[in-house]
């Protein structure tokens, strides 16, 4: 296994960043045919030649240039192909030395084998980057010429939904045209039908075969593995097909195996991204998408103006949500957050309409198309998030998750309340290095894709009704947005020990996690923020004690009691064979999520997660400061003189994070990802100690 390990060694090594001078200053994506401007910039050919014919200066500087000044960079396109020739070329090496020296073993098993999906992912992300800036078609017959390449299959297919003609259609295959079928005809239509993969040993023998094609063109079909492409928004959008797999020196059967389909599903998934981040759903159901599927408050189905009543997200954000805050309102002089007068003016007054629509757009990124983007990815980029929300990420993004998953519907929510009540928590969150808005909404953004691409959403559907799933759901991202409400950047003990107001009013127990859920639903008791009023009683004391639960079991006093339990309710679910409850195990699994939530940098990128963790360590010690001036004892990491959490990482890794990461992903596997992008950074860390010792 040794030559396996070292080539995704290499893999990695080679995924922490490609060559900033591959990438078009205009669209930010891998060039194909890039030319150079007489500025002495390269760019991709068509986005120059655009931008030329409406400007005549410099995209990057700004100088004057002459329209016809553009001539081929060959040594830059010859670069750029060797480059990525290479880093697909170690791909495809650690790929498949793994299978073949690890296929041998009974005991693989590649869902559980980390590493290898994660070199399949990181391969199939490298695909899409140097195919960005190519048609949806094109990048689509690449990625599936690679998995039949990986999987040894002999022909490749992609049928997207045709939804109004009710029909597949593939201009993805090996016939070189276009193929229509029925939505519902074959192989392919069961499993856009259903939602659900199928491997198929002979096709002859399966009654959903339809033999048209075969017939059509000549193939003669064999074996099959057809997996659905799915995105949060359109649900099933397409399958990806692969037929007639090859035998090998290591295969023990004739067909497909659940082996090829765990690889196929990544392909897959990276693919429905592909697809979704390139526009190209929207171009195709022009007609039949809605601005009401983004964020639609006040649209009117009913009317014969429900055209001109359809608000796009940045019309209803003009209008209606962005308050203003007064961004120096001081947070230690906050005692009582029913206090009445605190933000009056901030509830009587709206950013102006202007400002916000020139801020709503970074570099050619609109505030629309980043959320959407960021839907259904594990990371979002905060700080793009916060310089398109005017530095208010958290309510945006509360406002845009309780519209798109559908709470204001399914609950009847006052929308105006809604955005008050989130734009008021935003304001308690202060200006301290990490617990601070950014953090809160990193925190949503990660519980909700939990709950969705995790798994724990649909988890809970067989303990309830669908009313049942979304008020637990809308309960796990109301205690994401408050869970640091109002924090100081200081911890519990610190407060304790120091006779803090806070400390005094909650016994010593649970200190900040107390005041963050108490103070916030003293503000939801305030008619003005009360989005909450219409639900049933019943409803309404479910989503609290949901929420009460979820918050005080951030707190790290609890942690190891917290995943025990959990861990044992799992094995005993999976004994018996039987869903979660919903007032008990479901209860457990969230308090579970939002921990992971909570410390979801750990699962970044490497750049995002030490981002991160330089933020800590400021507040740490910040807070050792604290201690110096008040003479007590300064805390564990909190001295500036000695080491800090900076270097103490592997430790924490060992002892508290792989094992909870490892729990998630054992009862929700969806969350493996979450997993094996855990496990790089920690891959770094020990890297990171060896080299310092």
């Amino acid at each position: 296994m040794s030559l396996a390990w070292d080539l995704i060694d290499e893999v990695a090594a080679l995924n922490q960043s490609h060559p900033p001078s591959f990438y078009c200053p205009i669209s930010k994506q891998c060039m194909h045919d890039p030319v150079v401007l007489c500025d002495g910039h390269s760019y991709e050919r068509r986005h120059i030649e655009q931008w030329l014919q409406e400007h005549d200066t410099s995209p990057v500087c700004g100088a004057q240039v002459e329209k016809g000044c553009i001539y081929p960079n060959h040594a830059l396109r010859n670069a750029i192909e060797e480059y990525f020739q290479h880093v697909f070329s170690v791909h495809r090496r650690a790929i498949r030395s793994t299978i073949q020296v690890a296929g041998a073993s009974k005991d693989f098993n590649p869902k559980s084998n980390v590493a290898l999906l994660r070199t399949v992912d990181a391969f199939m992300e490298c695909s899409i980057l140097v195919n960005a800036d190519l048609s949806t078609e094109l990048v689509l017959r690449r990625i599936m010429d690679e998995a039949k390449t990986l999987l040894s299959a002999e022909a490749a297919s992609v049928f997207l939904v045709d939804r109004q003609a009710q029909e597949l259609y593939s201009t993805v295959n090996s016939t070189g045209g276009e193929l229509r079928i029925p939505i519902s005809a074959g192989i392919a239509g069961h499993v856009a039908s259903t939602g659900e993969p199928v491997i198929i040993g002979n096709a002859y023998c399966d009654k959903r075969f339809n033999r048209s094609v075969d017939v059509r063109t000549g193939f003669t079909t064999r074996s099959v593995l057809c997996v659905p492409l799915k995105t949060r928004k359109d649900g099933v959008i397409g399958v990806a097909q692969l037929v007639n797999k090859h035998l090998t020196q290591h295969d023990v059967s004739e067909g497909f195996t659940a082996d090829d389909l765990q690889f196929l599903q990544v392909f897959a998934c990276q693919a429905a991204a592909a697809i979704a981040n390139s526009g190209f759903l929207e171009t195709e159901n022009t007609s039949s998408c809605k601005e009401d599927d983004f964020l639609d408050f006040d649209s009117d189905k009913g009317s014969e103006e429900s055209e001109k009543a359809t608000v796009t997200l940045e019309e209803f954000l003009d209008e209606t949500f962005f308050e203003c805050m007064d961004e120096k309102f001081d947070m230690e002089s906050v005692e009582d957050s029913d206090s009445e007068d605190l933000d009056q003016e901030a509830l009587a007054q709206c950013v102006d309409v202007e400002s916000v629509a020139n801020s709503d757009q970074i570099e050619g990124i609109t505030l629309t198309h980043f959320l959407q983007r960021s839907e259904g990815l594990w990371e979002m980029d905060v700080g793009v998030l916060s310089k398109l929300t005017k530095g208010k990420p958290l309510s945006v993004l509360c406002v845009w998750i309780f519209n798109h998953v559908g709470f204001v519907d399914h609950f009847d929510l006052d929308r105006t309340k809604v955005s008050r009540f989130f734009a008021r928590i935003e304001q308690g969150y202060g200006d301290v290095p990490y617990h601070n808005r950014e953090h809160a909404a990193c925190v949503v953004h990660m519980m909700n894709t939990l709950m969705d691409l995790g798994g724990i959403g649909d988890a809970l559907v067989g303990g309830g009704s669908n009313t049942d799933v979304l008020l637990d759901w809308m309960a796990c991202i109301v205690a994401a947005a408050i869970h640091d409400f109002e924090h100081m950047g200081l911890n519990n003990e610190f407060l304790t020990r120091t006779n803090n107001p806070r400390a005094v009013l909650h016994n010593d127990r649970h200190v900040n996690e107390n005041h963050h859920v108490a103070a916030a639903f003293s503000i939801l008791r305030r008619p003005e923020y009360n989005f909450l009023e219409s639900l049933p009683e019943d409803s309404y004391r479910r989503l609290r004690h949901v929420v009460i639960s979820l918050v005080l079991s951030t707190d790290m006093a609890d942690h190891a009691r917290l995943v025990d339990a959990f861990k044992k309710g799992t094995l005993a679910s999976k004994e018996k064979d039987v869903p979660p409850s919903p007032t008990d195990q479901a209860l457990f699994a969230m308090k579970i999520a939002l921990k992971c939530a909570d410390v979801g940098h750990l699962s970044l990128s490497w750049p995002a997660h030490v981002e991160w963790v330089r933020r800590l360590e400021q507040e740490l010690f910040a807070q050792g400061d604290a201690e110096a001036r008040e003479g007590v004892r300064v805390s564990f990491l909190m001295d500036r003189t000695k080491p800090g959490v900076m270097e103490t990482q592997v430790g924490f890794f060992d002892f508290v994070v792989l094992p909870l990461f490892t729990t998630l992903a054992d009862a929700f596997p969806a969350t493996r990802t979450l997993l094996a992008s855990t496990k790089a950074n920690y891959a770094m860390w020990t890297e990171f100690d060896g080299t310092a010792q």
